[in-house]
This record gives structure tokens, C-alpha cells and sequence, in this order.
């Protein structure tokens, strides 16, 4: 068993005196710093895995500079064998005091793994907010630790947490020792300047009496309302921390040309209520967690992307106030069974022109709340018994445009709609149609109301 650690932070050893290189990332003229660090703690013991790696979690809160939070430069990790393959090492943020969360950055590994000391490189732009706890992850053979306690040296506020935990059946359990880390980077002291350009360029433009990007502080950010339209055809990327500060902004236009979109983009817009996401033509993808921190968020548009194929399983669990969702005009062949069960506030579902052939059974089961279901311009050929069951609430149906020859008894058994439109498909007119009358006919244009009757 390795040895307790002190409950206390220890105290600290003696200086480091260590000249580190410039790090990729930070903004020119900015050298890497030590923020925090336990390497020179009393205690050398390991946590070895002698089959498999394992996985274990160190967890350290960061500073005080509370503008602008801090670079993530670098970690290093001292490792013991390595007989078993290169280790995996990320950072989350802490998620109710353990790090079951999601990765916020995966490290690059140094060309060679060695025992001893190494070094995990950030990815460009990684930043870290202020007085934080966040979880350094690795998944090794072999980690070194200490009793407890940093180094001397430290930045503002920054500590490691003395404790770890590790992965033991399907859990994060907790587990003695610190491990051996030395986290680098640098103080953020330029909000808005190093943004991409368009967006630093319509930021400035918001504050008034400024002209210049070094002259916006964090209460400026902060003061910035209503609506931000970022719409220039020249932009393909953004920025991790592109919006950062910006807690007061309710609307969000990206008119652009992006090909994808960072992990954390929109973290810090916590008022936002509307992001405007089309005509965005060659984004084909979007990161899971992306809307994660969008509470507010009622009005999600995605339109008009047409490298758009599919939506990752879970990207839309947080949006629990989202009330209007547009997914038309995009290229969507499938969606996931579970894609839509977090939207209980949906009142608007738009899928009109995509290439759906089918769809989940269940997949509209949580949206009680919809009164609109657009999915005219698919390629569908049936939909299975029931989907349409649990839309209690739903007053127009678009099904035009499509494939089907045929539809399920008792399809449309459970709805009151004022409004179906099922013309334009090959088995078109169908006759009957429930809710509609015994015999009636929808015909080309119909508009089919519950009493039966047939207008337009």
C-alpha cells in the first residue's frame, strides 16, 4: 500500500530552478512558466499496472487571474516502466469532485516515452479559467507519486489537490498519494486581441469609445448585449476562447464559411439564446459537449449546411429550454435513436430537405411539447408503428416530397392536427386517413382537420 498522504499541502521544497523553452501556443514574446508543480516532493512511489494500463486522475485548482484565466502550455509527468505501450493523457474539468466528465484537451505525447520525467504538450489556445479545479487524466503503465505537497515557486493560487483517484470497477474510487506533475503555461493578459480577426473586429466594434482590441478589459466583454453577428464568408476557423466573456450576449450569428468548430467554443456564453449555425457549407461535423453549457439557449438553427450528415448521439442533452430547432436544408442520411429525448421545451422540429430514408422508432417520443414537425423533401419510405404517438401536443404535420406508397394503420391515431400535408408522394392520395374521416380523401394541398373536412 503506498503511504498516507499528510493532510495538510506540505511544505514547500526548495526552488526550481528550471529554464523552460518557449511553447507552442502562447502569444509571441510569452514564456512558459511553472503554475504549479509536486516533481520535487519527498515520497517516490508508483502506481504500476502489471497487464493493462490503467487509468488514474490528479486533481489541481488553478489561480487567482481572474480576468482572463491562463495558457495551458504544457504538463510533465514523471512515469516509472513503459513496457506497455504509450500513455493517454488529457485534462477535464472537475465534474462534482471527480473526473467522470468529458475531455476538454488531449495532450500530444513527447517523440520518445521514457521513465522519468516527460512532457504532454496542449493543443494550441488551451485555456484554463480562474480558480478552477481541473483533473489532469492519464491512462499508464506506471505513475510516480508523492506523500503530498508543491513545490515552491507556484503561481497565484494554483495547488494540487492531495489526493488522486482511479478507475476501479466502472467507478473513480479514491487513492492515496499525489502524482509527480508539473503543469506550465502563462497568464492570460490579452482578451481580445488574439481572437481570430473577424471576431476581435466585431467585438471592438460593440464597445464604445475604443478602437483599439489591447484597450477592451472584462467589463467591457461583460457589457456587451443583444445581438453579435460574426458574417464574413472568409472564415473557416475559430478560435477556442473566440467568445469568451461575452455572458451578456443573447444572440449569436455565424454566417461563414467554417469548417469546423473547437470543442468549448461557446462555453462562456451563458445568456444566449439564439445561435444562428447556417450556411455554413463545408461544416461536417460538430464536436460532442459543444452545447453543453447553452442553458438558455430556445433557438437553435443549423440550416443550409449541406456537408451536414448526421448529429452526434448526445449533442443536444443540455438544451433543455431549446423551443425552435431547424435542421433543414442540411444533407442528413441518418440521426440517432436518442438524438432528440432531452427537448421536452421543443415546440418547432424542422427536417424538411434532407436524405432521411428512415427514421428510429421512439425518436419523438420525449418531445411533448412540439406543435410543428417538418419533414417534407426526405426520401422516406415508412415511418414505424408509433412514431408519432407521444406528439400530444402536435398541430402541423409536413410529409410532402417524399417516398411513401403506404402508411400504418392508426399512423396518425393519437394526434389533433390542424394542418397535414401528405401530397407529393407516389401512393398520394391516401384513403383513409385516420383522424380525417372514414373515407376521406386527402387530396393535393389538403389541409385535414379533425372533424374530417378536406380544405384547399
Amino acid at each position: 500500500m503506498p503511504p498516507s498522504p499528510s493532510t495538510g499541502l506540505g511544505r514547500a521544497a526548495t526552488a526550481l530552478l528550471l529554464s523552460l523553452p518557449l511553447v507552442v501556443g502562447f502569444a509571441a514574446g510569452a514564456q512558459a512558466a511553472i503554475l504549479v508543480s509536486s516533481i520535487g516532493q519527498s515520497g517516490d512511489f508508483g502506481r504500476a499496472a502489471h497487464r493493462d494500463q490503467r487509468w488514474l486522475a490528479q486533481p489541481f485548482q488553478t489561480g487567482t487571474n481572474v480576468d482572463a484565466g491562463y495558457v495551458l502550455g504544457s504538463v510533465e509527468l514523471r512515469l516509472g516502466v513503459t513496457a506497455l505501450g504509450p500513455p493517454t493523457v488529457s485534462i477535464r474539468k472537475d465534474a462534482g469532485g471527480d473526473p467522470s466528465g468529458r475531455d476538454l484537451y488531449t495532450l500530444s505525447n513527447p517523440g520518445r516515452i521514457r521513465a522519468g520525467l516527460n512532457t504532454f504538450t496542449a493543443p494550441n489556445g488551451a485555456k484554463l479559467d480562474a480558480n478552477a479545479t481541473y483533473w489532469l487524466v492519464v491512462r499508464a503503465a506506471h505513475v510516480r507519486f508523492s506523500n503530498a505537497g508543491i513545490d515552491s515557486g507556484a503561481a497565484a493560487g494554483w495547488t494540487i489537490l492531495p489526493r488522486h483517484e482511479q478507475w476501479e470497477n466502472g467507478r473513480w474510487v479514491y487513492g492515496r498519494g499525489v502524482m509527480k506533475i508539473r503543469v506550465n503555461g502563462t497568464e492570460r493578459d490579452d482578451l481580445v486581441c488574439d481572437r481570430t480577426p473577424q471576431v476581435r473586429t466585431t467585438i471592438v466594434a460593440k464597445v464604445a469609445g475604443i478602437s483599439n482590441c489591447g484597450d477592451v478589459t472584462a467589463a467591457h466583454l461583460a457589457a456587451i448585449t443583444g445581438t453579435l453577428n460574426v458574417t464574413n464568408s472568409t472564415i473557416t476557423s475559430l478560435k477556442l476562447g473566440d467568445f469568451d466573456g461575452l455572458t451578456g450576449v443573447e444572440e449569436l450569428n455565424l454566417f461563414t464559411s467554417l469548417r469546423a468548430l473547437p470543442s468549448g467554443v461557446f462555453d462562456g456564453l451563458t445568456a444566449l439564446e439564439d445561435l444562428n449555425l447556417r450556411y455554413n457549407s463545408y461544416l461536417s461535423t460538430l464536436p460532442v459537449g459543444i452545447f453543453d453549457n447553452l442553458t438558455a439557449l430556445t433557438s437553435l438553427r443549423l440550416h443550409n449546411n449541406l456537408s451536414l450528415r448526421t448529429l452526434p448521439a448526445g449533442i443536444l442533452d443540455g438544451l433543455t429550454a431549446l423551443e425552435v430547432l431547424e435542421l433543414h436544408r442540411n444533407n442528413m442520411t441518418t440521426l440517432p435513436a436518442s438524438i432528440f429525448d432531452n427537448l421536452t421545451a421543443l415546440e418547432t422540429l424542422n427536417l424538411d430537405n434532407n436524405s432521411l430514408t428512415t427514421l428510429p422508432a421512439g425518436i419523438f417520443d420525449s418531445l411533448t411539447a412540439l406543435e410543428t414537425l417538418k419533414l417534407s423533401g426526405n426520401n422516406m419510405q415508412h415511418f414505424p408503428a408509433g412514431i408519432f404517438d407521444n406528439l400530444t401536443a402536435l398541430e402541423t404535420l409536413g410529409l410532402r416530397w417524399n417516398e411513401l406508397t403506404t402508411l400504418s394503420e392508426n399512423i396518425f391515431a393519437e394526434l389533433t392536427l390542424a394542418s397535414l400535408q401528405l401530397d407529393e408522394n407516389p401512393g398520394a392520395p391516401f384513403r383513409p386517413v385516420a383522424n380525417a374521416g372514414r373515407d376521406q380523401t386527402v387530396s393535393s394541398g389538403a389541409v385535414v382537420s379533425l372533424s374530417g373536412a378536406a380544405t384547399g
